[in-house]
């Protein structure tokens, strides 16, 4: 099966530098948003679509629904800004409705207006969701997610029929760095999630245990660096950390939810050392792909 399941509109949102320089200026929107926005609408065809958004929030109603001419945008996420209690001093969330699910239907509050975030988990979409949306996206929240069966199950039942799944996200835990922790240090002047990840720190949180990765950072980068970052990334359960999943489970998740005609494609492919490669499969059973960074997947529901 082709990796390429959608007809492609070959449009992108956002093409002009002025126009990508001016959403990131005013909207401090990082790059691999305005990416995932210009794929989105590149592969699918958004104008006029009801969209439901898993995870995300970010995307400014000014790009989506304004520019990209969406009919409604509902994000379903619990965004970074209500933790840290930023959301006034945000350019985009400041202007945002939330909603809740106990306290807010979704016919009511999409008739008042075109863009809301409800601040829920998507495992458990009410009813009022079921068979609303022509498309379903999600940009760099599936790796986090522990229950994905059931996220997924949420996704179909949220589409219309003939309605689009489109989600690209990563890094995956079977990746060569496999954590979503960013250690920046001065001294070091490097992050643990870029595409410079430090070859030598490729596949390491499958190589090594708790205690031999512990006491290799110690001793490559000190002691302060071991302390903060080994517990959230070997243990999973971390708001920032990775749910484990192997790039075969996404595949197998997919084969056995609702969805009968989806692609799972494999992105930002790496070589890889070869002896850690055969070390691996051999550690880890019927796996194989442990050179893709992040994973794309495309859904249709008949």
């Amino acid at each position: 099966m082709s990796d390429e399941l959608f007809a492609q509109t070959k449009k992108f949102a956002l093409t002009d530098e002025s126009d990508i320089s001016y959403y990131k200026q005013k909207y401090l929107l990082p790059d691999y948003c305005i990416e995932f926005v210009n794929k989105a609408a590149y592969r699918l065809e958004l104008s006029g679509k009801n969209v439901l958004e898993i995870g995300g929030s970010n995307l400014p109603i000014e790009l989506v629904v304004k520019k990209c001419n969406a009919k409604k945008w509902v994000c379903v996420d619990l965004p970074w800004v209500m933790r840290s209690n930023k959301v006034s001093e945000h350019p985009h969330y400041k202007d945002v409705r939330f909603a809740t699910f106990k306290n807010n239907d979704l016919e009511d509050e999409l008739a008042q207006q075109d863009y809301i975030v409800f601040t829920e988990s998507a495992h458990w979409l009410p009813k009022s969701f079921h068979g609303k949306f022509d498309v379903v996206l999600s940009n760099c929240c599936f790796e986090h997610v522990v229950d994905l069966p059931l996220v997924i199950e949420q996704c179909y039942k949220a589409l219309k029929p003939g309605g689009m799944l489109w989600t690209r996200f990563g890094p995956i835990y079977s990746g060569p760095n496999g954590n979503h922790v960013d250690i920046f240090d001065k001294k070091l002047d490097f992050t643990l999630t870029k595409a410079d990840y430090p070859k030598e720190l490729h596949h390491l949180h499958l190589l090594l245990n708790y205690k031999e990765l512990y006491d290799y950072l110690t001793k490559q980068y000190g002691k302060h660096i071991a302390d903060k970052y080994v517990y959230t990334i070997k243990h999973g359960q971390h708001y920032i950390s990775l749910n484990h999943l192997f790039y075969e489970d996404y595949e197998h998740i997919m084969q056995q939810s609702a969805f009968k005609k989806f692609v799972v494609a494999p992105r930002r492919v790496i070589d890889i050392d070869e002896s850690n490669r055969a070390t691996l499969e051999k550690m880890f059973p019927g796996y194989l792909r442990f050179d893709a960074r992040t994973i794309e997947i495309s859904a249709i529901k008949k």
